[in-house]
């Protein structure tokens, strides 16, 4: 997997905040993850397709 333009181990970031609401819901919309991506400044569409993976590969569902 390539190297990823965020941390994802940030205490209390907004992707801890998304992995929250899936481990919750198993359930976390794309437009949510580009959000917070993009907020902390990943707009790169390979990159997110590469976070939206991951977390599909951690079980959890990326609903359109």
């Amino acid at each position: 997997m390539p190297e990823l333009a965020v941390d994802l181990d940030e205490d209390g970031g907004c992707l801890q905040a998304i992995i929250d609401k899936a481990a919750a819901s198993g359930v976390v919309s794309f437009e949510e993850l580009v959000k917070c991506l993009a907020s902390r400044g990943v707009t790169d569409s390979d990159q997110v397709e590469d976070i939206a993976a991951m977390l599909n590969d951690m079980g959890f569902e990326i609903s359109c």
